[in-house]
């Protein structure tokens, strides 16, 4: 297994859901690419070279705010002839990571799916990556796979498996109701 840089330290301590940490990553690769490539870009500090880039780009305010904060010992392992094998490797240990696959019905806020991927960090190992994919027939809830086994905590699952008290429930009321259109 290779080793991570300090760069992807940086990143994983602060992201924990891999298509935001590959999204992540190629910004990286484009603000690199302008810094190092592009003619008449004059920026030589991180946040003046992210405030420019973003003021030519339109980028999810999350992702601006998040690149905002990366220290600039994160940007000085970059240089000009090895930033782009350094974002190869970068993708490289994103490929590697320990993943945790999770279902939702559709898209969580990146908050939301943030604190779930912090409460899997927390609980379950501290560099697993949310590997979220999403199906409407989950309607509610989620489902996930851990060690191999399945973990369903959807709605249809949840009224599959209480459909026998929810019958016995609405079969009196059913009763009750035509008894009283009956009575009238």
């Amino acid at each position: 297994m290779e080793t991570a840089s300090p760069a992807f330290n940086i990143l994983l301590a602060s992201t924990s859901i891999r298509f935001v940490l590959v999204r992540r990553v190629g910004l990286v690769r484009e603000i690199l690419t302008t810094f190092f490539f592009s003619e008449g870009v004059t920026e030589t500090s991180p946040a003046a070279l992210i405030s420019s880039f973003f003021a030519r780009s339109t980028v999810a305010r999350e992702d601006t705010e998040f690149l905002e904060t990366l220290p600039a010992s994160f940007w000085k392992s970059f240089s000009r002839g090895a930033f782009d094998g350094e974002l190869s490797h970068l993708e490289k240990m994103i490929d590697n990571q320990p993943l945790f696959p999770i279902t939702f019905a559709r898209a969580l806020p990146l908050a939301h799916a943030e604190a779930v991927g912090a409460w899997v960090r927390r609980t379950l190992g501290p560099s697993l990556l949310l590997d979220v994919s999403i199906d409407p027939s989950v309607s509610a809830g989620c489902r996930f796979i851990w060690r191999d086994r399945l973990y369903d905590f959807s709605l249809p699952r949840l009224l599959e498996e209480k459909k026998n008290e929810l019958v016995a429930a609405l079969v009196p009321a059913r009763a009750e109701a035509r008894a009283g259109n009956t009575s009238s």
